[in-house]
């Protein structure tokens, strides 16, 4: 079994890819899915989410066939957020899917003290906007930050935001599996607090619906410590781990 030993797969760390990996992979994956908050809507949930027209007015929302449904009215910006704030500590990751944006629409992942879309005064937090062929922050304070092309704007993508510390923050974009981080930036009026209302956002000139789905917060301190059974290094232990392991274990023969 020595060909093992030099193997991510040697989960227990006993020298040898074996059968009791097996087991711990199999343990852990039941233990925990390294998630906080997770809504893929499979259900209707929508009980779970307050609705708002942050801009303009003729907007609605409902859960169905999946996703996340947001429909704007003309000219005007949808929100969807949480009733009840969601922790989000250091070391944590929001993301959401969002659909593509081939005009000048513009869809949003948003994390604010209130449930809805914060002011900057009286409430605080971001709206990550993929607006069209850009990319970029809204911080409330701070306004928006400089623009990033976006790597594909006609295709699905996940928008993640992960909280490096108690006022600092990296933000990335995911498409097709490729994921870039596109920057970070700092919010001083998050210090001390480690939960907000999350949701997402859509804009367009016309009324139109928007599809999200698996609107999340995924803690990478709970797989930390599953003995390295997150074989992928992504947020959840998983089948995609499961075929790590037999890739693994199969190499070693």
């Amino acid at each position: 079994m020595g060909a093992y030993e030099f193997l991510p797969a040697d989960i227990d760390e006993n020298g040898s890819v074996d059968l009791r990996d097996f087991a711990v992979l199999g343990l852990h994956w039941a233990q925990s899915s390294g998630f906080i908050f997770r809504d893929p809507f499979e259900s209707d949930s929508s009980a779970a989410f307050k609705f708002e027209n942050s801009y303009g007015s003729g907007g609605s929302f409902m859960v169905s066939d999946g996703k996340l449904n947001i429909t704007t009215g003309n000219d005007s910006t949808a929100s969807v957020m949480t009733v009840v704030a969601v922790d989000f500590a250091v070391g944590d990751s929001l993301s959401v899917d969002v659909p593509p944006v081939p005009g000048s629409q513009s869809v949003f992942l948003m994390g604010s003290t209130t449930a809805g879309q914060p002011n900057g005064t009286s409430s605080f937090g971001f709206r990550f906007r993929r607006d069209g062929s850009l990319d970029r922050l809204h911080l409330y304070p701070g306004g928006i930050t400089a623009s990033t092309p976006d790597p594909s704007r006609d295709k699905p993508a996940t928008l993640k935001i992960t909280r490096t510390s108690e006022t600092d923050f990296a933000y990335f974009i995911a498409i097709e599996g490729v994921q870039t981080q596109l920057g970070s930036f700092t919010l001083s009026q998050l210090a001390g607090i480690h939960s907000l209302h999350i949701g997402a956002q859509a804009w367009d000139l016309a009324s139109h619906v928007y599809s999200f789905d698996n609107l999340q917060v995924s803690r990478l301190g709970i797989l930390s410590r599953l003995d390295g059974a997150n074989l992928n290094g992504d947020d959840a232990i998983d089948l995609n781990d499961l075929l790590e392991f037999a890739e693994w274990w199969l190499a070693g023969r």
